[in-house]
């Protein structure tokens, strides 16, 4: 496994492994089911609309996104504060969240889908 998929990895597990209590505050907020919030848990595409939302109030909270646009800056925070700091994991980080700073969109939920197809779909064999 190439060094782009182990960050790429440790990004999505970063996101699920710290979130518990968010997760139930976007889970009441977005109305989503155990079942919508698996979805996250284990590194799936959002389907549904719910889903779509459910991933924006995770994003949200994680600071991968305003609700307008990808942020790559409160990304890269996130990421290094759960899985730790050094210079290479730095750079492929960057280099993951460099693909994705042109998303924006005024739809905060299809946002979150744009955002997880381009960080993190890369890295799932479909």
């Amino acid at each position: 496994m190439n060094i782009y998929c182990t960050v790429g990895l440790l990004a999505t597990l970063a996101l699920v492994v710290s979130v518990s209590a968010d997760e139930a505050r976007c889970m009441r907020e977005e109305g989503a089911s155990d079942v919508d919030a698996q979805v996250l848990r284990e590194s799936r595409p959002p389907v549904t609309r719910t889903q779509k939302c459910f991933f924006d109030c995770m994003y949200r909270a994680s600071r991968f996104s305003d609700g307008k646009r990808f942020t790559k800056d409160g990304f890269i925070a996130y990421v290094m504060r759960v899985v730790g700091h050094d210079g290479l994991k730095f750079q492929v980080l960057s280099a993951m969240a460099d693909k994705c700073v042109h998303l924006e969109s005024d739809d905060r939920c299809q946002l979150a889908a744009d955002i997880e197809k381009c960080l993190f779909g890369q890295h799932r064999k479909d």
